[in-house]
Parts: C-alpha cells; sequence; structure tokens
C-alpha cells in the first residue's frame, strides 16, 4: 500500500489528533512561515551584499542566523519524534487490546502515519530552503576568495 494512495481529510486528521500533536502542528505551522520568510529575506540580502568589510560582517551574521534556524529545526524535529513515538505507542496499545475483541484495528496507525507524513513534509520543505540560503552565502564567500586571489 502507497501512503500517497490515501485520500487524506486535513480536517478528520485534526480533529483525530491527540492535543500535543495539534499544538505541534500549530507551532511548527508559525515556524514555517516565519523562517520561510527569513530564508527568502537571506536570499534577498546575499543578492545585494557588497564584497567588503560591511559585507563579509554582513554574510558572516546571516550564516549564524541560517545556523541558529537549522539547529531550532533540529529541537522541533527531536520534539516531534517524541510525540509520534508516544502516538505509535498508543496505536500499539489499541491494536493490542482490540486483539481480544471482535474489532477491525486495521487503521490503528492512521493518525500517527498522517502525523508523520504532513511533518516530514515540512522539515522537507523548510530543511531545503535554509539550504539554498545557506548555499547562496557560501557562493558569496567563493566569489570574494576568487576575486582576492586573483588581485
Amino acid at each position: 500500500m502507497r501512503l500517497l494512495s490515501v485520500g487524506w481529510d486535513l480536517r478528520m486528521l485534526w480533529y483525530v489528533l491527540p492535543w500535543p500533536a495539534r499544538a505541534y502542528l500549530f507551532l511548527l505551522l508559525c515556524s514555517t512561515v516565519a523562517i520561510t520568510l527569513v530564508a527568502i529575506s537571506v536570499w534577498r540580502r546575499s543578492q545585494r551584499l557588497e564584497m567588503n568589510a560591511a559585507g563579509l560582517a554582513q554574510i558572516a551574521s546571516l550564516i549564524r542566523l541560517t545556523s541558529h534556524l537549522r539547529q531550532f529545526l533540529l529541537l522541533l524535529f527531536l520534539v516531534f519524534s517524541v510525540i509520534v513515538t508516544d502516538m505509535v505507542f498508543e496505536s500499539a496499545r489499541a491494536l493490542e487490546l482490540a486483539s481480544h475483541m471482535d474489532v477491525d484495528a486495521a487503521p490503528a496507525f492512521d493518525e500517527p502515519t498522517a502525523f508523520a507524513f504532513v511533518v516530514l513534509g515540512q522539515f522537507l520543505f523548510l530543511f531545503s530552503l535554509l539550504w539554498a540560503s545557506e548555499l547562496s552565502l557560501e557562493r558569496l564567500l567563493r566569489k570574494r576568495g576568487a576575486t582576492e586571489r586573483s588581485a
């Protein structure tokens, strides 16, 4: 079975998720908006920087900023791991309890799977965006090194 072959209703997912997962999704959504705006700002600034001492200081501060954002994403990923582990454990317990009854427990892991799919998709987007921002800053530094060697 393929994950994308299942029809996901995000509204229904929101209602069946436990409150820590909902709070986490809200925090991740807010963080996604903020990190996207910051990454776009870093990329725009990197396009307008001049290669002088002030420009190098700005590049260094932008590199620190993207590093802090990456560390924040790592923290969010660790919190995600704790929440999804709890959800999987809860689903496994429900499946174990349902095995003693005549209940169809096939969709026991739908919630954690859908939650993980949504969150990991956002992480993929955010890490790619930060990677592209850092890459533009590294290109500026390489260009600076090439102009210093040729001079």
